[in-house]
């Protein structure tokens, strides 16, 4: 008989604790899906009807809609958004444009270089130098080969000083129509075009920069089509918009 009981397997105490373990999460995945399954089991119930019941007085959303569509007016809104739009347009100002470029002390003449010298090495897919840091590069000099010049005069202008407002309305009778391109600092570019029937444009950092303009009113030009810089010519005003020209240079 001892031998006989010492001969039966016998499971040992953490084998024990495994099994329990085991048993509690089962019947913890079983709790889980009992409770997520609840709701699901309770909506697919016919519980009748509790309670009073009231009819819907809302009205429907489409009929709300119609009703309040007729009493729109349409015309007004159009107007009103139309007003808007225009109202922006009027008064939009890119973020780059110049403002608040001094009157021109002096009527005077210098040449705009604009020779561009690259500050890096240029390379290929290959890692190969194809421009070096240092190359100089003149646009002019491309477009003269390509038998092509600065057409029109760039003429920039404040236009909140009435004396450069003078000035130009007298440029503009003197000239064709389209003979330059009129850009402005201050001011608002949209009422002169309506005034002048052209287009007007606003002076950007990138082109001040580039153009060197310093004051207003500037005219910038291109002597002729051989030559490798530009011209600004810059023009003191007396108060009725008329050039001051120095003694000697009349």
């Amino acid at each position: 008989m001892g031998d006989t009981h010492q001969s039966q397997e016998r499971i040992p105490r953490q084998d024990w604790g495994f099994t329990v373990m085991r048993l509690r999460k089962f019947l913890s995945v079983i709790s889980l899906c009992g409770f997520v399954l609840l709701p699901y089991s309770a909506q697919a119930k016919l519980v009748g009807q509790e309670g009073n019941v009231y009819k819907i007085e809302e009205m429907d959303i489409g009929e709300l809609i119609m009703a309040k569509s007729k009493n729109f007016d349409f015309d007004s809104f159009r107007s009103n958004h139309q007003n808007q739009i225009r109202d922006r347009v009027k008064f939009f100002r890119p973020a780059d444009s110049v403002s608040n470029l001094p009157p021109s002390p002096v009527s005077a003449a210098y040449k705009i270089d604009i020779t561009y010298t690259l500050p890096y090495d240029i390379r290929d897919a290959k890692g190969e130098i194809i421009y070096p840091q240092g190359y100089t590069y003149n646009p002019l000099e491309y477009m003269a080969k390509q038998g092509i010049s600065l057409r029109s005069p760039l003429v920039i202008i404040n236009a909140e000083r009435e004396e450069e407002i003078l000035w130009i309305q007298a440029k503009i009778k003197r000239t064709a129509k389209g003979a330059f391109s009129l850009l402005v600092t201050n001011g608002y570019a949209y009422p002169l075009s309506e005034k002048f029937g052209f287009p007007v444009y606003y002076l950007s950092e990138h082109m001040k920069e580039r153009f060197a303009i310093k004051v207003t009113p500037t005219v910038i030009f291109q002597p002729n089509r051989e030559r490798r810089y530009l011209t600004a010519n810059v023009f003191k005003l007396d108060e009725m918009g008329r050039e001051i020209i120095p003694k000697g240079k009349r």
